[in-house]
């Protein structure tokens, strides 16, 4: 950002100013995204969370998730897509936290995954739950470190330098507040990853069915 700001100081063109203006932009939002991230594992740790809960459809937070890292995944040239049936989703839950895990998990797959790869989202029905597939092409996980990836402050790379080790973790005991599973796979490096989520399905809402 540093070096951002001094290019805008310099620049004797209005293009160069709002390239530098957006690369600070996008380092601002990193960093807010990072700041919310620690906020809610210490508060995590402390056991002072809790949910807003309420009827939702879960295929409105994946929209909305879309919306929100469509912009990151574009600066990066991925291809980034989702897939859902035309019947609701019902879960009972927290409509913003469900959109901050499923965000994560999206933002985790733009920033491990190579210019020009590919991010995918799915979802499927399984009797009373509902799974939901975050897939990319990209750099994959080794299987020593599959354990770990959900601990926090765990790195499967450190020396890239992508992230604290902070989200997953968040993204973890959202689902698991919202009585879910998580897990990753992964069948090595630069082989991609898959995250599934596993939540419990709610009941139509009762003035829908009255309609």
């Amino acid at each position: 950002m540093l070096a951002a700001v001094e290019v805008v100081q310099a620049a004797r063109d209005i293009d160069g100013a709002r390239r530098a203006a957006h690369v600070m932009r996008r380092q601002i939002s990193q960093m807010s995204r990072l700041v919310e991230d620690l906020v809610d594992a210490a508060r995590w740790a402390k056991g002072k969370v809790t949910l807003r809960r309420g009827r939702l459809d879960l295929r409105d937070v994946m929209r909305d998730a879309v919306a929100d890292v469509g912009t990151m995944a574009d600066g990066y040239s991925q291809e980034l897509s989702v897939t859902f049936g035309p019947d609701a989703l019902w879960i009972d839950g927290d409509s913003q936290r469900l959109l901050q895990a499923v965000s994560n998990l999206l933002r985790n797959a733009v920033n491990y995954t190579q210019t020009g790869g590919r991010i995918w989202m799915v979802v499927e029905r399984i009797d009373s739950t509902v799974r939901l597939h975050v897939v990319d092409t990209g750099r994959g996980i080794e299987a020593e470190a599959l354990p770990r990836v959900f601990d926090l402050f765990s790195q499967t790379r450190p020396q890239e330098g992508n992230g604290l080790g902070v989200g997953l973790n968040v993204v973890r005991e959202i689902v698991l507040l919202h009585g879910g599973t998580i897990e990753a796979r992964s069948d090595g490096a630069w082989k991609g990853t898959e995250f599934i989520v596993s939540l419990p399905l709610a009941e139509m809402p009762s003035d829908m069915v009255d309609a």
